[in-house]
């Protein structure tokens, strides 16, 4: 919520940049000499404190010695609320607020078209951060139906946000995006028929419009039409291979039209991308469907070609989150030595990352049998693992354990190695020899009959 706010100040000096000269003379004038000087100056005042982009260097003393010379110009106001609401001063934020909505319509109709701009860059987060201003002053809207049904759709109310888009589109079918959104919302109804013609509405009325042909493409996928999909997806993904939910889209198109060496390197970019849990799970799990069928050489031109990206991307946390989720992927997959590699690799940009120490210590105990290796991994988790969280505190009791447990298994390995090289090396003294006479008599030296 909070970067809704910051996204606001911005777009207000956006606002700014874009508005006549003529607007902005005649919102101050009032108390502002008419001179063209001095309003240019105030304007230019105004556009400087304005463009400020991070809420740590707002320049309160300025916005406030700024509305002092301007005390009835609503637009500083509005920017001064925004300012404090970056702080968390919202008391304040309310006041400034409660003086531009007696502003009236002016006030009204810079906030809607301050609103429709964000709309028109596709600044859905600034929109919505607007949002209240607009929803009941402009209720019929269609860019206001169109960010509200953003709003229900967020609070769950899927089936409200779909009525609010029908409503926008009766009264503005030609608007940036409402088809596409529409349709992404069919996708999650299971309409993928449905979704397909909305796609292609939006399409048919503004040409290559990215995420109209996205859905389209994800929309074809769930429907079996892998080769469209591709066809769709594919000049998207080679130019921005991180763009969420694309890498997944190719892997999966890939691998049901066999095509299993070309799937591994979408297949590692959608664990780069993969936002949520489950969505990483299954991007692992895609991992182990595809590396048992490729060649070693396949895997490792894959893996190059991924880092490669990442490192000249310079992200070093989707690096470090790369390596540490691919390891624990292969390790899964039973590829335990590259599993090992790709852990070592990571740590050369975490050193201090608990969790691939301790998946460095299970590889050296379940798979190389190594348990003094096992146990200083272990032992380095342990340094690393912090112990003020629930789930991290189960994670240290085990590692203990499982140190306990080597260390006693080791003792007894070595009393077990100790007695066999004591049973090769101390023998039993030899039994005398018997004659053959005596072993053909009885015990009283009778003959055995």
């Amino acid at each position: 919520m909070l970067c809704w706010k910051v996204f606001t100040l911005c777009s207000v000096s956006l606002l700014y940049m874009l508005t006549s000269v003529s607007q902005a003379s005649s919102a101050a004038s009032v108390s502002e000499p008419s001179s063209a000087d001095a309003d240019r100056a105030k304007r230019e005042d105004i556009t400087k404190h304005l463009m400020e982009r991070r809420p740590g260097d707002v320049d309160f003393a300025g916005l406030e010695e700024l509305l002092r010379r301007n005390p009835s110009d609503f637009r500083i106001h509005f920017a001064l609320a925004r300012a404090y609401e970056t702080k968390g001063m919202y008391g304040m934020a309310d006041q400034e607020d409660e003086f531009c909505e007696k502003a009236g319509q002016p006030f009204k109709d810079f906030i809607l078209k301050l609103f429709k701009e964000r709309i028109d860059v596709l600044d859905y987060a600034g929109a919505t951060a607007l949002f209240r201003y607009v929803e009941k002053n402009f209720p019929d809207d269609p860019s206001v139906l169109f960010v509200g049904a953003m709003v229900l759709d967020r609070q769950g109310r899927l089936a409200e946000a779909i009525e609010n888009l029908n409503r926008a589109i009766e009264r503005k079918p030609d608007s940036v995006g409402v088809f596409t959104l529409l349709g992404s919302m069919r996708m999650r109804q299971g309409q993928y028929e449905e979704a397909v013609k909305l796609f292609d509405a939006e399409l048919s009325q503004h040409g290559a419009f990215n995420p109209a042909i996205i859905g389209k493409g994800k929309a074809s996928e769930r429907l079996g039409r892998y080769t469209t999909s591709l066809k769709l997806l594919s000049p998207i993904y080679r130019e921005d291979p991180l763009r969420a939910g694309l890498p997944e889209s190719i892997a999966d198109c890939l691998i049901q039209t066999g095509n299993w060496a070309p799937s591994a390197t979408p297949a590692l970019f959608s664990i780069a991308t993969a936002p949520k849990y489950g969505e990483l799970q299954h991007a692992k799990k895609r991992i182990g469907v595809i590396w048992p069928r490729i060649s070693p050489q396949e895997r490792e031109r894959a893996l190059q070609t991924v880092v490669a990206y990442l490192r000249k991307e310079n992200n070093l946390p989707r690096i470090r989150y790369f390596y540490f989720a691919f390891g624990d992927a292969l390790q899964k997959s039973g590829f335990w030595r590259e599993a090992k590699e790709v852990f070592q690799e990571g740590l050369r940009y975490e050193p201090d990352h608990g969790r691939a120490f301790l998946h460095l210590g299970e590889i050296a105990q379940y798979n190389e049998h190594d348990y003094e290796g096992a146990i200083n991994n272990y032992q380095k988790a342990l340094e690393y693992i912090p112990a003020n969280q629930k789930v991290e505190v189960e994670t240290r009791q085990m590692l203990e354990l499982r140190i306990k447990r080597l260390r006693d298994q080791m003792k007894r390995q070595a009393r077990v190695d100790f007695a066999g090289r004591w049973r090769t090396t101390v023998r039993k003294p030899a039994r005398p020899q018997v004659a053959p006479a005596q072993q053909a008599t009885g015990s009283r030296g009778g003959a055995v009959e």
